[in-house]
């Protein structure tokens, strides 16, 4: 039987230039549940979070989330009407 290989093993970034060795990552969730991303740490070097850098990076993901909803508040806050008959529409003021 033929033995399946590591899916690191395959991975461009893994054989060739920058040859990380090392990936971390904790998930960004938003308050319902939506998982829309990751912040990641990775390195040349095998290594091994140990239980303070993987809590200070679930930690950061966290403030991420957060960062986001915050933005996310303050632009419907900003938002103003594009044309008074169709109060409807909106439009975000770049940050």
């Amino acid at each position: 039987m033929r033995q399946k290989k590591p899916k690191y093993e395959t991975n461009p970034l893994a054989v060739s230039y920058p040859n990380i060795r090392f990936y971390a990552g904790a998930p960004i969730i938003l308050p319902l549940g939506e998982r829309i991303g990751s912040l990641c740490v990775i390195d040349i070097k095998l290594s091994k979070l140990n239980i303070y850098q993987r809590a200070a990076l679930e930690g950061l993901a966290k403030v991420i989330s957060h960062t986001l909803l915050i933005r996310n508040c303050n632009n419907r806050a900003n938002a103003k009407p594009i044309n008074r008959e169709h109060k409807s529409v909106i439009q975000f003021k770049p940050m």
